[in-house]
């Protein structure tokens, strides 16, 4: 008779409104902060100047000039490489932050925009000019079909099926094969026909989750001029901000959606349809004026940094953690796994750390212990969302030791615990711990939720 373990876990959505806002602006700097991005464990953000600022926690932050008064407008993360694009067509990057390499320019016009899709780095610029490379070294011009400027860019990560590049006049164009063809992609996308026309200048482009209901999917969406926002596919979306300014910066974390934008406004919505207004203070009085121009979200850090006009840096303080978990003992062995369920309630995603020790057992003293086990996730429809047999080997193992410190003790490196921190949406969740050798032993069976 197999161990069945019934473990309710009731997920509340973190309180968005307990945020505040709070400037952290770099001092000396009073350039336009263009863009910012957090990946590999650091902010970092470029300026018009010609500057290049990173940070580890979003408060503290270096500066460096890579070409001095030279316009940087977007920088990204992939391949192991830092890419940073701008005026007159510029390329710079860098493994460190530390040493940048100037690459061959393809063309003289600005640019916008740049992301990492598929091993591909995706440039975007004034005039529908697109470049793609292999090696954020040697660039090839693509034919975009379009004379407007190109700004916003994102790809419906992790499968990389469908990318998009958005700019002026409502121009939203769509590739299939990571940016060498690109297509009219208008016809993706649903708007509200009260507010937004097709001429709007779309700036940005994002991807994250919608929800309608209870039930939701991961969309790309754009904003821009007029109170632009919009969701691929998704006609359920009102858009019922109360003003209309131009958006600039959008993203997604914290199981909250956030657009910023001129006059230092700052709007948030758990689904995309009701958006709140946010301060960097307590109050309309202590809101900044300087226009955000892009922000950024760090999931280990749980803070949101948004940049902006004259140097602004504001930081959000971390949404207060509620952690819930719970945790059994058991023996497993080869014909009768260690089983565990949890629900997740309400309409939003969470993040949930899940843990099967077993080597690490050892060390408290319990003899037995299971030396492999393999932790698999199933959803309700007993699909597999996940498994792992040695916490290490995640993808995500950063965000992974992150979630552990806030919520339970560490693993060592190296260990055969298993492990896996996972973004759920809504729903119930069985967990199996098996054997990865058919042996018998020991585990203990965690889920956090954090």
């Amino acid at each position: 008779m197999k161990k069945l373990i019934l473990i309710f876990i009731l997920l509340v959505p973190a309180c968005f409104g307990q945020f505040a806002w709070t400037d952290q602006s770099p001092a000396g700097v009073s350039d336009d902060i263009w863009c910012v991005k957090y990946a590999n464990e650091n902010f970092v953000a470029v300026t018009n100047k010609g500057r290049v600022l990173t940070s580890t926690d979003g408060s503290s932050w270096s500066v460096q000039t890579l070409n001095a008064n030279t316009w940087l407008v977007s920088v990204t993360y992939g391949g192991g490489l830092w890419v940073v694009v701008g005026e007159g067509g510029i390329i710079y990057y860098s493994a460190d932050l530390r040493t940048w390499t100037a690459a061959r320019a393809v063309t003289t016009s600005r640019l916008n925009g740049v992301a990492y899709v598929n091993r591909t780095y995706i440039a975007v610029g004034e005039a529908g000019v697109i470049a793609t490379s292999s090696d954020a070294q040697n660039w090839t011009l693509r034919s975009s079909g379009t004379t407007e400027f190109l700004h916003g860019i994102a790809s419906d990560f992790p499968s990389n099926s469908v990318t998009y590049a958005t700019g002026g006049k409502g121009t939203i164009l769509r590739s299939t094969d990571f940016g060498i063809t690109w297509s009219n992609g208008s016809s993706d996308f649903q708007f509200n026909p009260t507010r937004n026309s097709l001429t709007d200048d779309i700036e940005i482009a994002e991807y994250g989750p919608f929800f309608n209901g209870t039930s939701g999917s991961r969309r790309i969406a754009i904003a821009g001029s007029n109170g632009l926002v919009w969701a691929r596919g998704n006609p359920d979306v009102p858009q019922n901000l109360p003003s209309a300014p131009v958006f600039r910066g959008l993203t997604y974390g914290a199981s909250n959606w956030v657009v910023a934008g001129d006059r230092g406004i700052i709007y948030t919505s758990p689904d995309g349809s009701k958006w709140t207004q946010r301060f960097s203070g307590d109050s309309p009085s202590t809101v900044s004026t300087d226009t955000v121009l892009s922000i950024a979200y760090a999931e280990t850090l749980q803070k949101f940094v948004a940049v902006g006009g004259r140097g602004r840096v504001l930081v959000s303080s971390a949404p207060p953690t509620t952690v819930i978990n719970v945790a059994t003992r058991g023996t497993v062995v080869p014909s009768d796994p260690l089983i565990g369920g949890f629900v997740i309630s309400g309409t939003s995603q969470k993040n949930v750390l899940i843990r099967a020790v077993g080597p690490t057992l050892s060390a408290f003293g319990v003899t037995a212990a299971l030396a492999d086990p393999v932790l698999t996730v199933f959803d309700s429809r007993n699909v597999i969302v996940a498994t792992n047999s040695s916490w290490g080997t995640n993808a995500n193992v950063t965000a992974l030791v992150s979630a552990t410190l806030r919520s339970a003790f560490p693993l060592p490196a190296g260990s055969r615990d298993a492990a896996l921190y996972l973004t759920l949406a809504p729903g119930s969740y069985t967990a199996i711990v098996r054997s990865a050798s058919n042996a018998t032993g020991t585990v203990l069976f965690e889920a956090y939720a954090n």
